[in-house]
């Protein structure tokens, strides 16, 4: 996102208070768009294997909201989304997250509710990303996939 916005900027004269981006996430990449007392509570660090930069111990807190080493300082999701991208956060997504959170035996309703609380401000939580998506590139907006893994 952080890059297109440049782009768009630096390349076509697009401001970027002109030029719409929405970050759709689902599976592992939610993991990003939780405040710092859901990966607490969850012991997210752990359940999803990230620890501390530097540290080789499980993180408390989500790092992916600082700067990463190797990525530019404004790529972080806060900076992107003071200017104008949208995080979407597909509810699948959070309700298998607490099927595998619930203690065995429990209802993983209650811990649905508390990670969809727990999602950062400004972040759209959405049914179903796919159909989401779907319903938007009908109505004439573009889908870009693309995949961060290394």
């Amino acid at each position: 996102a952080r890059t297109m916005l440049a782009n768009a900027r630096d390349a076509y004269g697009i401001p970027e208070a002109e030029y719409s981006i929405a970050v759709i996430t689902h599976g592992h990449a939610i993991q990003g768009l939780f405040r710092a007392e859901i990966w607490r509570r969850f012991a997210l660090g752990e359940f999803y294997k990230v620890n501390e930069p530097g540290a080789g111990t499980p993180a408390t807190r989500n790092i992916y909201l600082q700067p990463q080493d190797s990525e530019p300082a404004d790529a972080v999701v806060p900076d992107l989304m003071r200017r104008g991208v949208t995080f979407v956060v597909c509810n699948v997504a959070v309700k298998n997250l607490a099927k595998k959170l619930a203690p065995a035996g429990t209802s993983p309703d209650p811990i649905r509710d508390e990670l969809a609380g727990g999602l950062l401000p400004g972040t759209v939580l959405v049914p179903d990303v796919f159909v989401s998506m779907q319903r938007a590139q009908k109505r004439g907006l573009a889908y870009i996939f693309t995949d961060r893994s290394r």
